[in-house]
């Protein structure tokens, strides 16, 4: 029972795919269980299939390793008592620069996370709501040769991480956020976000006080402290950020659209990412290069994967988080990564915010904008390794 309700609030398996599951760990084969449960191989096949996908495995044997460390990790759990509950780890993914895990936490929620570069290097616990955190081989090189073991948590109702109730807000998940750091054993660490993931980062560097070195900011922006500063955004974010702002249930149903017109095809993927872009002519001229422009069509299907939390995400951006930001430069320096040409989070408004707090600064890279940690990884590592390398430099 243990094992089948994990595999149930873990993997979100049905009972038919959890019974198949369980068969194959005992050791029967299609053909067995085909025999013993009266369903056609088809069937089986095809809830396999759902089982694969759904647990982020590609056979059989690697859906097994998942199901025995499950085991392993109940059985610890287990022999630990039943009445306190003890957050567990189970490892998916490992190899030399990444690896991929789930932590379950003492609420009973999961988080997958995802580590890369440097695995025994300085740790940066990094959050990606609107980006994939699987970031690309240019970057995991620069963190590696830099020192770097990038912590990537997966956003909630993506890949393996719980999805949570409506209510849970960015002080919500830096709780959960900092007891993974806790398991992991890190006492001290540097922390950051990506687009509205600086705000979650933010009440993480928050609530974790003196333990947190630095927050960086990549094309996060400045907070938007007024309705000047949304109107000066182009048209098709300053829609986005106004709706999400002040009538953010009301964002979710142009999302829905803009969804289904992306899943309908390539046109309309390519679609999506002009739109993305619409105003921002640095990343216009080069958005159809390959790597550039999957970037984005990836980035893009992982925030539709999850259209309630993305409209969520964008509202904790569109607030007024000038109160957040300052309270984090009390006890922790606050560093922005940002492109020059960055229209939407204006380079003017986070100089800004520099001169008027003295324990932030900023690295405005000239004639970038929102792809800028994908085309520029070194100085994005070497940002990373400014907050969290002791001397600070790479």
């Amino acid at each position: 029972n243990g094992i089948q309700e994990a595999l149930a609030r873990t993997f979100e398996l049905t009972q038919a795919e959890i019974e198949l599951a369980a068969n194959l760990y005992k050791g029967l084969t299609i053909q067995e269980i085909a025999e013993h449960t009266k369903k056609s191989k088809a069937t089986l096949r095809t809830q396999l299939s759902s089982v694969l996908q759904k647990t982020g495995t590609k056979s059989q044997s690697s859906l097994l390793r998942v199901i025995v460390s499950l085991v392993h990790m109940l059985s610890q759990h287990h022999a630990r008592g039943h009445n306190a509950h003890t957050a567990a780890s189970l490892r998916l993914i490992s190899n030399r620069d990444q690896r991929s895990s789930i932590f379950e936490l003492s609420n009973g929620l999961a988080i997958e996370y995802i580590e890369s570069g440097d695995l025994a290097g300085e740790p940066f616990y990094f959050i990606q709501p609107t980006t994939r955190p699987q970031l690309t081989g240019s970057i995991v090189k620069a963190l590696r040769e830099n020192g770097i073991r990038l912590i990537s948590p997966v956003r909630p109702g993506n890949g393996h991480t719980t999805r949570p109730p409506p209510s849970y807000s960015p002080a919500d998940w830096a709780r959960l956020h900092l007891e993974l750091v806790d398991s992991l054993g890190i006492e001290q660490f540097a922390c950051g976000g990506h687009c509205s993931g600086g705000i979650y980062a933010a009440e993480l560097a928050r609530l974790a006080g003196m333990r947190c070195k630095g927050l960086l900011l990549a094309d996060t922006g400045a907070p938007l402290a007024n309705m000047a500063m949304i109107r000066e955004m182009p048209a098709a974010p300053r829609r986005l950020f106004l709706a999400a702002r002040y009538f953010p249930r009301a964002a979710i149903t142009p999302m829905k659209f803009v969804a289904a017109d992306f899943h309908s095809g390539t046109d309309g993927e390519n679609r999506a990412v002009e739109y993305f872009y619409d105003g921002s002519p640095a990343d216009q001229a080069i958005m159809y290069e390959p790597g550039n422009w999957r970037i984005t069509r990836d980035n893009i299907g992982y925030c539709f994967a999850n259209i309630p939390q993305l409209a969520h995400d964008v509202a904790c951006w569109a607030a007024d988080n000038t109160e957040l930001f300052g309270k984090v430069a009390h006890h922790s320096h606050i560093r922005f990564f940002h492109g020059g040409e960055n229209l939407m989070m204006k380079p003017s408004h986070i100089r800004q915010f520099c001169r008027m707090n003295n324990n932030a600064s900023a690295r405005i890279v000239a004639g970038r904008a929102q792809l800028l940690i994908y085309v520029e990884p070194v100085l994005f590592s070497e940002e990373i390794a400014r907050l969290a390398l002791p001397s600070g430099h790479p």
